[in-house]
């Protein structure tokens, strides 16, 4: 046996007496703590009170720290999306512009109306085709990490049953010593 082995589930079997102990173990420990206790911050968001005892570890709660307003104004600054106003006839005033807004619009116009249904149905497939390789290589590697622990069951197995028979082995020695000690003993002592 190359470590300490304390216990080896696929050789030993569980004693009643000490499953009843550790069960009575865990019973006690639960009855010593409060299951009813809620998380002051979780209180918080439900609305309720918050018990004293309880609101005494957490006096001030833990609160994320809000965005400084000039921050986010500039990240909105940043971030404006789509500029809406190369597509509003509205503020043009040149005809040339007009004639581009146009041409933008109906190009927008054509895309939806003819390539988008023509498209689709390819879109539709290729995003199926790509679900599907992603869902096989999530298969493939729920498989082999499943093989994997099936081998290292296995070992594990095998392991402890060497143990077994090495455990055995000593066993029988420690006797044959032990029953030559007494006999040597009783041979000396008489």
């Amino acid at each position: 046996m190359n470590g300490i082995v304390d216990w080896l589930p696929y050789i030993d079997k569980p004693v009643a007496e000490l499953r009843g102990q550790i069960e009575l173990l865990v019973e006690q420990e639960l009855q010593n703590c409060d299951l009813n206790v809620v998380h002051p911050e979780v209180e918080n968001l439900l609305g309720g009170e918050v018990p004293s005892r309880i609101a005494s570890l957490f006096p001030r709660g833990v609160k994320r720290s809000q965005p400084n307003t000039e921050d986010v104004a500039m990240i909105k600054k940043k971030c404006s999306g789509i500029d809406k106003s190369r597509y509003e006839l509205s503020n043009c005033k040149s005809h040339a512009r007009r004639a581009i807004l146009h041409s933008y619009m109906g190009h927008q116009e054509a895309v939806l109306t003819n390539l988008l249904p023509r498209t689709l149905a390819q879109q539709w497939a290729t995003n199926n085709e790509y679900m599907k390789g992603v869902c096989d290589s999530v298969n493939n590697v729920l498989e082999l990490q499943e093989g994997q622990i099936r081998d290292l069951e296995e070992h594990r197995k095998h392991i402890q049953i060497e143990a077994k028979r090495e455990l055995a082995y000593l066993e029988d020695q420690w006797r044959d010593k032990l029953l030559q000690n007494v006999e040597g003993a009783i041979e000396n002592g008489t």
